[in-house]
């Protein structure tokens, strides 16, 4: 058996301490399955994580922390989680202030160790710092790798890109180790998949058919491997899949190791009635809508 340390560096909920990460998004749908991965490991790997918000409101944040299934209360009473707003940590004089922003990192990762944490595990968002101009913010990202080489810390760094220049992401994609996805997204002429935070799994949009079910598959596989517990699959939007779209959620789902499911959910009436015409609704590893998904 693997541990997590072993699996595919490119999953958020695997970064190792020492690592400086990247991630950009267009929207919450692209972000939020990454964060949620990121914090809920965090918390659960005993290290201390930290949250600078700036477009998020503090109290947004917590609502989100919810739905991905996470309880901050007691994580916030006992400091192991900390949500700060990013112009406290970051700004002086209201600019952003690369040389405040590198001290506070090094202490806090200081700080994390003398608390008994494994790491201090910290992520923001970065549009701050277009209040001061992006050459202060590659300067504060080219400088905290040397404290995160200390392996007392690890970072995911926010760009949105609708408000990053294009031109702008290059030069700050190549200062981080690498850039972090739940490579989990696709959009087509045909088919949309969505990563889903609570449940986990996938919301599937428009068609399976031939010319789709390679991408439909891989991302089948791609969320039972990097995903934890039960596979969801929200397929009420799914306009039509053919009988090897079917296969393919069926054999996932009899793959799956107990007491793992897979959860169809809300199946229209055709793909109800098709997989149970066939037989496929006695598949082991299969749940379907009206056996009471939770």
């Amino acid at each position: 058996m693997t541990s997590p340390e072993d699996d595919d560096q490119r999953s958020p909920g695997w970064i190792r301490p020492g690592e400086h990460l990247c991630l950009t998004f267009d929207d919450d749908e692209e972000r939020e399955p990454v964060l949620a991965a990121f914090v809920s490991d965090g918390l659960a790997r005993g290290d201390q994580v930290v949250y600078h918000t700036d477009m998020t409101h503090p109290a947004v944040l917590i609502g989100l922390l919810r739905g991905w299934g996470v309880d901050p209360d007691p994580f916030l009473a006992r400091g192991q989680l900390r949500i700060d707003g990013a112009e406290e940590i970051y700004f002086s004089d209201g600019r952003f202030d690369p040389d405040l922003a590198v001290e506070s990192l090094a202490r806090a990762a200081a700080g994390a160790l003398r608390q008994g944490y494994r790491a201090l595990r910290v992520t923001g968002e970065m549009s701050c710092a277009l209040r001061s101009g992006p050459e202060r913010l590659v300067e504060y990202e080219s400088r905290i790798k040397p404290i995160l080489d200390t392996g007392t810390a690890m970072a995911v760094c926010q760009y949105d890109r609708r408000l990053f220049a294009p031109e702008q992401l290059p030069r700050l994609r190549g200062i981080h180790d690498r850039e972090v996805s739940m490579g989990l997204r696709f959009d087509g002429g045909l088919l949309k998949i969505r990563p889903m935070v609570n449940p986990h799994g996938l919301r599937v949009e428009g068609e399976v058919d031939a010319a789709t079910l390679p991408v439909f598959t891989t991302a089948l596989h791609e969320a039972a491997r990097r995903m934890s517990g039960d596979i969801h699959v929200d397929v009420g939007k799914l306009a039509f899949v053919d009988l090897a779209g079917l296969r393919a959620i069926i054999d996932l789902a009899a793959g799956l190791k107990a007491p793992r499911s897979l959860c169809l959910s809300p199946e229209s009436s055709h793909v109800h009635q098709l997989i149970k015409m066939i037989g496929w609704d006695t598949t082991p590893g299969l749940r379907l809508s009206g056996d009471d998904l939770t």
